[in-house]
């Protein structure tokens, strides 16, 4: 089984859940007029053994994404699967968030004339690193679409 099609597996099984957690809620307790369509332990149970189930999965997936060493293309050295997924997901957008923190503060209405703002970076090279983080996660984003696509998981 490739790794979209335990994601595609994962996804499917949270809906399932969701809709047991739905039956559950609503048929835990009613009137004795309407009688329940649902067996609540029958319930219980289905839902324990889906929530196994996806924990099985997700251990899969990350197991094989510690594991599988790939190397992108123009990249030195290889990496492992997680560091991409690290890279895309913390690293570089709390670069790109730290560079667009600086930006030029205008004086107030209230300043005076004479006072100048002071820019203690260069616009153009903060621009360069962002489009260069922004070019990198895109990059990133198209091997792991790929990866997702052929790797098959460790089971």
């Amino acid at each position: 089984m490739t790794i979209l099609q335990v994601l595609k597996k994962i996804k499917h099984l949270d809906r399932k859940i969701n809709t047991i957690k739905d039956r559950i809620s609503r048929w835990c307790s009613h009137s004795e007029d309407e009688p329940s369509p649902y067996e609540i332990p029958k319930l219980q149970q289905s839902l324990s053994s889906l929530v196994d189930e996806i924990s099985k999965l997700r251990h899969v997936l990350h197991a094989t994404n510690a594991i599988t060493m790939v190397q992108m293309e123009g990249e030195a050295s290889p990496k492992t699967l997680d560091e991409y997924i690290i890279l895309k997901t913390f690293v570089l957008p709390q670069k790109i968030e730290a560079l667009k923190l600086m930006h030029r503060s205008e004086r107030g209405y209230s300043a005076p004339a004479s006072v100048k703002n002071v820019i203690e970076y260069d616009p153009s090279e903060r621009d360069k690193q962002i489009d260069k983080y922004e070019y990198q996660l895109e990059k990133i984003d198209t091997f792991l679409d790929t990866m997702n696509i052929t790797l098959a998981v460790m089971e």
